[in-house]
């Protein structure tokens, strides 16, 4: 999240990992509004990313849980 060390200071392929990660956005959000008074909208992109994550997520369990299901179904 850069709390512990600053994003800039990290390599790309890090910030794109960190990217992945729901807490990286939500710390940002969060940090943004309790520190600096920003308002939710100011705060728009984090917001999003995190929607956009929650769907990228569910899309992946929904695949993951029909493969182990399919899985199971030709075992039996």
């Amino acid at each position: 999240s850069g709390i512990s060390w600053p994003r800039q200071s990290m390599g790309t392929f890090w910030i794109a990992m960190g990217n992945l990660i729901p807490s990286t956005w939500g710390a940002t959000g969060y940090i943004a509004m309790q520190s600096n008074g920003a308002s939710l909208a100011a705060q728009s992109q984090s917001y999003l990313m995190l929607w956009l994550l929650c769907g990228l997520y569910f899309v992946t369990a929904s695949l993951v849980e029909k493969f182990i299901a399919r899985r199971q179904n030709t075992k039996g």
